[in-house]
């Protein structure tokens, strides 16, 4: 037969066990919003660097047009040159 003393310190117990079950559950909580966050550092990482790097690189086009500028450049200084 249990006593008041010994039922008091298994409700005791009982309160203990639930608080450490609540923080753990709040720990949990925490690992998955970091996780989440995590993933959406890693998103916005990939972005910016895809825009660094249209930023950085010009086009095809781009290119395109400033070697034929320089080609008319260099024709235009021949002609200059010779006449």
């Amino acid at each position: 037969m249990k006593t008041r003393a010994t039922d008091r310190r298994v409700r005791a117990t009982e309160r203990r066990v639930r608080a450490t079950e609540r923080r753990v559950d709040a720990t949990e909580r925490k690992a998955k919003a970091t996780e989440r966050m995590a993933e959406v550092t890693d998103r916005t990482v990939k972005v910016v660097d895809r825009a660094a790097k249209i930023a950085d690189s010009p086009d095809r086009a781009t290119e395109g047009r400033a070697e034929a500028t320089e080609g008319r450049a260099k024709v235009t200084d021949r002609s200059q040159s010779e006449g």
